[in-house]
């Protein structure tokens, strides 16, 4: 089975079926024996905005969604890995370093991006783990 880390944008993507939506499921279509994994980090990016705009029928379909995922608990160990990928990769955010680390620690394959800066600069780096982590941009 693939573990596929889907991060805020991805999830977005999928909810509010936006344009991009639809490369996100022609990829997870790559992928039919897998398992999506994600965070409360993920969650609490998605919700900012509709809780903002008071859309709770949005709110709703979030919590739904991410109900059906499977998210990697905030241990220390992922805050750990975060502040060991920004020392070493300074020009990553602390969100994007975060969802990186999520992943590590989540043993996952992929990590699922709309964010191109976040997958260009991954693929320049190479983690000092025994797991491997690839982050595609949809």
């Amino acid at each position: 089975m693939t573990r596929i880390y889907l991060d805020s944008c991805v999830i977005i993507y999928l909810v509010e079926n936006a344009p991009r939506a639809q490369q996100v499921v022609a990829f997870l279509q790559n992928y039919p024996d897998h398992i999506q994994f994600s965070s409360n980090l993920a969650l609490l990016e998605c919700l900012v905005a509709p809780l903002r705009a008071g859309n709770y029928f949005l709110v709703r379909a979030y919590e739904i969604y991410f109900d059906t995922m499977r998210l990697i608990p905030s241990r220390q160990s992922v805050f750990r890995q975060a502040a060991e990928l920004r020392a070493r990769l300074q020009s990553l955010s602390v969100p994007d370093a975060l969802h990186a680390a999520y992943a590590l620690v989540g043993e996952c394959d992929l990590l699922l991006t709309g964010d191109k800066r976040l997958a260009n600069t991954w693929s320049q780096y190479r983690p000092s783990t025994s797991h491997t982590l690839q982050i595609v941009c949809v």
